[in-house]
């Protein structure tokens, strides 16, 4: 191994170590010392920013040619799907009047939902949807997710840590789903586990006698909020315009903020939800009697409260190296199953802001969010007179990081 050592160099000893095939452990000693100036809260935020492990995407032509089979009886809710992922992502789509032969994806009535093609290899992809399905945009999004790549996210290499897999529970036909990902011949991104995925498969899908198929081990308030089929997720269209687009804004909007990525046009970042301004550095607007939307926890527990018709985004933040721990103490909102943004409440309060953070819709007590990062953000929709949110917040100390 070659070295050159700079005349600000003046201790001898450097030298010896080079010189007496010391360079490794010298080597590590700088690196030690190196992480130990750097931020805590830096290293959490590392940590938190786990790869997700993505299946092999088909390898289109950009824009992408599509074609419709007889068979689908709703072409409107792909035509819609499509464009959403248009206006999200640097994708095109054009329709072709004949079934593809080469390059594009083909769409066709079904008995099971499937999708078939080799990925990497292929640039033809056949998707077959079932009349529930067609008739659910939702559903349609689902299945685009899989055509672009994306795969269930409890399949993720990590999912040991967020979710529990009963597999006795789960038929054979099944299992398949919750398969994990070995993390060969995939691609990695950072994001983390996303319980609002819409790629997060029904907490009682394939079961034999309709019992929960996986437990949510972060908090047992997720299991309200998975498997919904409404809409895509932010790190959803993040991860499918990493793999497509990824190349396309190296110079321009490189420094979004917030889990936020580039948009197509490349000139801002697309922010997730509660995040707003150029590189997603402001906050999104409040409106109705939210009070001050920038909070700053201490040890001293203090109270928030929320009334009415109201849209609050709140901001809370503790010391860098601290937690902010929040209480639920009481809400009240419409009930919705599955609980999805942008109703009820929300909590960002882990590091990736872009992903989904625990969704509450309807009437809690005592609901504990787990004191993860010093920085939460808190979402409140209230929609009616009697609508209300009642929390309490401090700073709290962080536990010792464990490699």
């Amino acid at each position: 191994m070659n070295y050159f050592i700079g005349k600000g160099i003046t201790n001898d000893y450097y030298k010896d170590c080079l010189n007496k095939k010391m360079f490794l452990p010298f080597l590590f000693s700088l690196i030690s010392l190196s992480i130990a100036f750097e931020s805590e809260d830096n290293i959490y935020l590392r940590r938190d920013k786990r790869t997700i492990e993505i299946k092999h995407n088909f390898n289109y032509s950009n824009p992408m040619n599509y074609f419709i089979g007889k068979g689908i009886t709703n072409d409107e809710a792909i035509k819609k799907a499509l464009l959403h992922l248009e206006h999200y992502t640097c994708l095109h789509f054009k329709e072709s009047d004949s079934e593809l032969k080469n390059d594009g994806i083909n769409f066709e009535f079904g008995n099971e939902l499937s999708v078939s093609g080799e990925k990497y290899k292929d640039k033809l992809s056949f998707v077959y949807l079932t009349k529930d399905c067609m008739e659910n945009i939702g559903c349609m999004k689902h299945m685009l997710g899989h055509i672009f790549g994306l795969n269930h996210e409890t399949a993720r290499y990590d999912r040991y840590k967020y979710v529990k897999i009963y597999w006795d529970r789960i038929d054979n036909k099944s299992k398949s789903t919750f398969q994990r990902d070995n993390g060969y011949n995939t691609r990695i991104f950072n994001t983390a586990f996303d319980y609002g995925s819409i790629m997060m498969p029904p907490l009682r899908y394939g079961t034999k006698n309709n019992q929960k198929a996986y437990e949510t081990l972060e908090s047992p308030y997720y299991e309200n909020m998975v498997g919904q089929r409404e809409e895509y997720s932010h790190n959803d269209l993040k991860k499918i315009n990493d793999v497509y687009c990824g190349g396309l804004c190296v110079r321009k909007a490189k420094n979004c903020k917030h889990g936020s990525y580039p948009s197509p046009d490349c000139g801002v970042c697309n922010c997730p939800l509660g995040y707003a301004g150029k590189t997603c550095t402001a906050l999104a607007s409040s409106f109705g009697n939210c009070g001050h939307t920038s909070l700053s926890a201490t040890r001293k527990v203090k109270t928030l409260v929320l009334k009415g018709h109201v849209k609050c985004i709140i901001a809370i933040n503790s010391k860098a190296g601290t937690n902010v721990a929040i209480t639920v103490k009481s809400m009240k909102t419409d009930k919705f199953s599955p609980c999805v943004e942008g109703r009820g409440l929300e909590v960002k309060y882990r590091h990736d802001k872009g992903a989904t953070g625990l969704c509450l819709c309807g009437s809690y007590k005592n609901v504990p969010i787990p004191p993860t990062f010093s920085a939460a953000l808190v979402m409140f929709h209230g929609n009616k007179d009697d609508h209300e949110l009642h929390l309490t917040y401090q700073e709290v100390k962080r536990k010792k990081i464990k490699y």
